[in-house]
């Protein structure tokens, strides 16, 4: 193969060029760095492949069938280490055979990201290598493998045995206690909560004997459970609310939720704009003011919530207003369009201003207690054509519908789901 001769070539290049490196570096006058030290991260999610990618010509390798009879030895890279050094200690490579390898690694994936705390798998036969692997993401991998004095370098999808499963469960205390007892991961928990979050404020609304009912995917791999993968269907039953979640996968790859109606489950707006410990103050029209004494309408909601937790607009928008205004201190105000704006105020930070486009679930500030009020907390208002309202009860818009050509596939899963969320 014409690529083979051109790594045989190379490394006996890299042989006459590693004597004159090590000699700079020796002397101090060359920094050698694009195989240098590897610091310390957890692993980092993988960057997306060109589009034009074509980096070998080779089919997706089987791992199982390739490990048979072999041997494994999985290294933890430590801080501080270089690629090209393990690979000579751990891998048994010659310096000018790594230093080529590194070199070719580096045009289908940037060595940068590879990150101290993550493992290198080697994989010997009869104390030959055959291969060496690397995690790049969950869904992808790194593979190097070897046939005789040629290797091949080869990014690629990690091939999983993905199976189905069913969950059910009841809520006792919190949703994410409440989870682990029923055996969802982390990852599933958050899931359901993201999905979700649109309709449920997990922080307030979520009462005990509430119930979820979730379908998940499963990855194995070489025969070990490797985690979780997509949620395919979910429902949620709270304080006699249903709400039901399927997934479609759209053409671009990219998945969305939606409900029996077909209206997606990620709105136009969140219902709350901080992870908050109570509602010290809700929409009254008739409320004793703390500081006054006097009976006022209270057309807001007031989250009690310690300073500096961070607030997030609940809604893409444009910021109309940021700085002080008088008895609500720190105030912003953002238009949402369709005649809906929203007011934060008391925060103790603002992190836009006046004229700033903002998008769903930006930090925008952190609660305070500036302008008059008794201690932190934020001051929630919500404008409709220009009248305040009801935060929490007013509806508003929902997001995108599924689009008509994939309706026919959300009535499939609707189908092939429901039945299983709805069994007792």
């Amino acid at each position: 193969m014409e690529y083979m001769k051109s790594i045989r070539k190379r490394n006996i290049q890299y042989r006459t060029i590693a004597l004159i490196v090590v000699s700079l570096v020796s002397l101090g006058l060359l920094s050698f760095s694009p195989y240098g030290l590897l610091q310390t991260s957890a692993q980092e999610e993988s960057e997306p492949l060109p589009d034009s990618f074509s980096y070998h010509d080779v089919e997706i390798i089987n791992e199982e069938s390739y490990l048979q009879n072999s041997n494994t030895i999985d290294y933890t890279i430590e801080s501080g280490e270089t690629l090209l050094g393990i690979f000579q200690r751990e891998g048994g490579l010659s310096y000018g055979t790594s230093l080529a390898l590194v070199q070719d690694i580096s045009e289908v994936f940037s060595i940068n990201r590879i990150r101290a705390g993550n493992t290198i798998s080697f994989v010997f036969s009869n104390e030959n290598i055959m291969s060496i692997s690397y995690d790049i993401s969950s869904n992808e991998e790194l593979l190097v493998y070897f046939e005789g004095d040629d290797y091949t370098v080869v990014r690629q999808s990690i091939e999983y045995e993905v199976v189905e499963d069913f969950v059910a469960g009841i809520v006792e205390d919190s949703l994410y206690q409440s989870g682990l007892r029923a055996g969802l991961t982390d990852r599933m928990i958050m899931e359901l909560a993201t999905v979700f979050a649109w309709d449920v404020d997990f922080t307030s609304s979520l009462r005990e004997g509430d119930q979820f009912f979730l379908v998940f995917e499963k990855r194995y791999r070489n025969g070990e459970f490797a985690g979780t993968g997509n949620l395919l269907a979910a429902r949620f039953l709270n304080n006699g609310n249903e709400f039901f979640a399927y997934q479609v996968v759209h053409d671009d790859g990219s998945h969305k939720y939606y409900n029996e109606n077909g209206d997606a489950t990620e709105k136009m707006f969140l219902k709350t704009p901080l992870n908050y410990t109570r509602i010290s103050s809700g929409f009254s029209l008739n409320r004793k003011h703390p500081i006054l004494g006097t009976f006022q309408t209270h057309r807001a909601i007031d989250f009690a919530a310690p300073t500096g937790t961070p607030i997030e607009t609940v809604a893409d928008g444009t910021v109309v207003f940021a700085g002080w205004q008088g008895a609500y201190g720190n105030f912003i105000k953002i238009e949402h369009g369709g005649g809906i704006a929203t007011a934060y105020a008391h925060l103790s930070k603002m992190n836009v201003k006046k004229g700033d486009r903002v998008r769903q679930g930006q930090v925008i500030g952190e609660v305070g207690t500036t302008g008059r009020s008794t201690g932190p907390h934020l001051h929630y208002e919500m404008y409709k054509n220009g009248e305040l309202v009801h935060p929490l009860e007013t509806k508003t818009p929902s997001g995108d519908p599924v689009p008509d050509s994939l309706r026919s596939t959300l009535q499939q899963n609707i189908s092939l789901y429901r039945p299983l969320l709805t069994r007792n």
